[in-house]
């Protein structure tokens, strides 16, 4: 009786040894569901997952600039790039280079001037997990190239500091239908800047200085440099 007990305890020892790995393994596996299940339920759209790869943002820019000292300063079209690294889900820092256009002058001793520009943007997003919107402000230096009324010689290239505030969105090409296993966001975003810059702009000008500011909006994608880690 003692040798039937001691087999079967034997065997039984023997079967749950075998078993345990299975069990375990099938215990991860639905844990790793369970996870992605509550992820899903979490974000129910990828725009609102934290990406933290870096990315590159190519855009297309429109401007509409205010008057300055009595001059006209017809509306542009251009371009920007900016390189950026979200660092938390609240929080993303860009560096940036905007061509923002050759601007008509009217009413001033310069024809026209080309606009070209590079800054710093921190973008905040007050509710990451709920809206995919962020709000900005940027700082950098402007470069103004102006050319004179009839084609009489160029000024010399001006430079000066700008500022701008605004705000944006992001919207995963995913969300919309479009297959991507990259992880490419479509974005826009409205930026009010100012930039001022030291230079005579026309005959009743009093003052040297001032200030080239307008409606700027922007379009594009935002691209992650690096594979998607899983």
């Amino acid at each position: 009786m003692q040798i039937r007990t001691g087999q079967f305890l034997a065997l039984a020892g023997l079967g749950l040894a075998v078993a345990q790995p299975g069990w375990a393994q099938t215990a991860a596996e639905v844990s790793r569901v369970d996870s992605a299940d509550q992820q899903a339920a979490e974000y129910p759209f990828d725009s609102l997952r934290h990406d933290a790869r870096p990315y590159i943002a190519p855009m297309l820019s429109a401007a509409w600039l205010d008057d300055s000292n009595e001059a006209g300063l017809d509306d542009t079209l251009g371009g920007a790039i900016s390189i950026g690294k979200p660092f938390t889900a609240y929080f993303t820092g860009e560096v940036f280079v905007d061509f923002a256009g050759d601007a008509s002058i009217e009413g001033a001793v310069f024809d026209n001037v080309n606009i070209f520009q590079y800054g710093l943007s921190a973008l905040v997003f007050p509710l990451p997990h709920r809206l995919p919107v962020y709000g900005l402000a940027s700082y950098g230096l402007s470069q103004f190239d102006f050319d004179r009324v009839g084609g009489l010689g160029d000024e010399p290239s001006e430079t000066g500091t700008f500022w701008d505030v605004g705000a944006g969105a992001r919207l995963a090409l995913t969300d919309i239908g479009i297959p991507d296993p990259w992880g490419v966001s479509l974005r826009a975003e409205y930026r009010y800047r100012q930039a001022d810059v030291n230079v005579e702009l026309g005959s009743k000008s009093t003052a040297d200085e001032f200030d080239i500011d307008g409606h700027l909006f922007q379009i594009g994608l935002q691209i992650p440099i690096l594979p998607p880690s899983d």
